[in-house]
């Protein structure tokens, strides 16, 4: 039985639609964890990028930590975050490689952190995780790492 082109061409675009339904996202929704004093840990869906950003008076978002966050915690004065290092230093040249994937760097947990004061807007980062734990041992905290990946309980969708 000799199929004709018609039947091919309706065949080939079922299959397409199927494969279109099942692999593709129509876009890439942002999502929004909403912290005190107009910060927020921003993120999207297909998770290329987390970072911490605050709105200013006029409703513009900047960065305040670059880099991707995996894990943050927060009181009412204090935000701390966990970032993936995609960087490490090289032997070779004494140079730095940036080759790290998101994945490759929690794998290896190659992090450093940052300190945010929200009140001040003092930011201590870059630090080692031994630093990190200097620095923080007077401050009364008791909430747990709240993980980015997957998309925290308790965000929202939206532009």
């Amino acid at each position: 039985m000799r199929l004709k082109n018609g039947t091919i061409f309706l065949i080939f675009c079922i299959i397409i639609l199927v494969l279109l339904l099942i692999f593709d996202k129509p876009y890439n929704e942002k999502w929004y964890y909403f912290l005190n004093n107009n910060y927020m840990v921003c993120g999207d869906d297909l998770d290329t990028y987390v970072n911490l950003i605050k709105k200013d008076s006029k409703n513009i978002t900047n960065n305040v930590v670059s880099g991707f966050v995996v894990q943050f915690k927060y009181n009412e004065n204090y935000i701390f975050v966990k970032i993936a290092n995609l960087c490490e230093k090289t032997s070779k040249d004494h140079g730095i490689s940036c080759s790290y994937s998101i994945e490759k760097a929690i794998a290896k947990e190659t992090f450093r952190y940052a300190i945010v004061n929200t009140l001040t807007g003092k930011v201590d980062d870059f630090l080692t995780e031994q630093a990190f734990n200097e620095k923080i041992k007077d401050i009364d905290f008791s909430s747990d790492w709240i993980k980015t990946k997957p998309i925290p309980e308790g965000a929202t969708f939206g532009e």
